[in-house]
């Protein structure tokens, strides 16, 4: 869909499978917000729905989503979610990331709700922090053994002096990024880990 496209709330609650009533209470209640551009007035963007529905772990329609656009996950240890800097510091990179290289961005730490993000975003690369390398390989092992997560690339953050075969095969990830990463380069190394499967 046009990433210019602007959805009436009858649209909305079509595409998401809910009600007209919940669609009103998204919007009096939870956030949703209505445009107020000329033509478009009382209608919702379609990158301010998708944002919304990542916001409140809901399922994002496939007819929603642009043709060419990847959804990617990235987990965090509880305590780097927790510094309030850290976070204002990842929500501004993650922004950049979402504007810059056309990507549907969420975030959550390790624990019970992981497994819910996966099913709820469908994600199609996790990109975890090697805080802990036992809770980081327990989900790659979730992730790669599991059906219900077939096809969904994982990749490692780690710091560079970490990164070896050694630890990759450890964790069974797709690939290790280092820690510290301008967008560019993030960017070309998530379209390496897509780009090996064309070449398989």
């Amino acid at each position: 869909m046009n990433s210019n496209h602007f959805l009436s709330l009858e649209q909305i609650s079509v595409y998401c499978g809910v009600s007209a009533k919940r669609v009103n209470n998204w919007v009096e209640n939870r956030g949703l917000n209505l445009s107020t551009s000329k033509g478009n007035a009382g209608k919702v963007h379609i990158d301010e729905l998708i944002d919304f529905l990542v916001r409140h772990n809901m399922p994002i329609p496939e007819l929603l989503l642009p043709v060419r656009v990847r959804k990617i996950l990235f987990v965090f240890t509880e305590d780097l979610i927790m510094d309030e800097i850290v976070l204002k510091f990842l929500m501004k990179f993650f922004e950049r990331l979402k504007k810059e290289a056309n990507l549907i961005i969420d975030y959550c730490s390790y624990g019970s709700m992981v497994k819910m993000k996966l099913l709820v975003f469908k994600p199609d690369l996790v990109i975890l922090d090697v805080g802990s390398t036992e809770e980081s390989s327990k989900l790659c092992c979730l992730l790669k053994r599991s059906e219900e997560f077939e096809g969904i690339k994982v990749a490692a953050i780690a710091e560079s002096s970490k990164i070896n075969e050694k630890l990759k095969e450890t964790l069974c990830v797709d690939a290790l990024l280092p820690r510290r990463v301008d967008i560019k380069s993030l960017m070309a190394s998530i379209n390496e880990i897509f780009d090996t499967d064309l070449h398989q």
